[in-house]
C-alpha cells in the first residue's frame, strides 16, 4: 500500500481494513491489521501505538523502522513486538537553513536546538542516512 506525503490514502478503508478517524489502518503490536491479522501495515498508512510513547506521528522517522521491523518479523529474525522511541525532529527551512531539535522518547521537545547552517547540515546528514538505508 502506498501512503506517501504524510497523508494516508483510501485503500486501507476500501480494502476493508479497520481504520482510525484519519484513515490509518489500526494495527497490533506486531503491525498486523486488527481486522485482517494476515496483513501488515507500516508507515503513514498505519496507526501505530507504542506503550509509553503513544500513537506515532507520520513520517520517515517512524516508517523506516516499521518497515525494517516487518522485514525482520517476516524473515523470522524477531518475534518481539515492535518498539520505538524518538530522538530528534528536523525540518528543512530552504536551501540555507534547517532546524534539528532533540526530543524525548515520546516526541516531546527538549530545549536543545540547532538552526541555521548547523541545522541544515544535520538535516542533510539525516537525509543522506535515509537514502543509504533505502539502498
Amino acid at each position: 500500500m502506498w501512503a506517501a506525503s504524510v497523508e494516508p490514502h483510501p485503500p486501507a478503508a476500501q480494502a476493508g481494513l479497520a481504520v482510525d478517524e484519519r484513515g490509518r489502518a489500526l494495527v497490533d503490536d506486531h503491525l498486523r491489521s486488527l481486522s485482517h491479522p494476515d496483513v501488515h501495515v507500516v508507515g503513514d498508512a498505519a496507526a501505530v501505538t507504542v506503550p509509553g510513547i503513544g500513537t506515532l506521528r507520520m513520517g520517515c522517522a517512524t516508517a523506516l523502522p516499521q518497515g525494517r521491523y516487518v522485514g525482520r518479523l517476516l524473515d523470522g529474525r524477531t518475534s518481539e513486538p515492535f518498539s520505538f522511541r524518538y530522538t530528534v525532529q528536523c525540518r528543512s527551512l530552504g536551501r540555507r537553513d534547517g532546524l534539528l531539535q532533540l526530543v524525548h522518547p515520546d516526541d516531546a521537545m527538549k530545549p536543545t536546538v540547532s538552526t541555521g547552517a548547523a541545522g541544515r547540515l544535520a538535516k542533510a546528514g539525516i537525509v543522506t542516512a535515509v537514502l543509504a538505508a533505502l539502498k
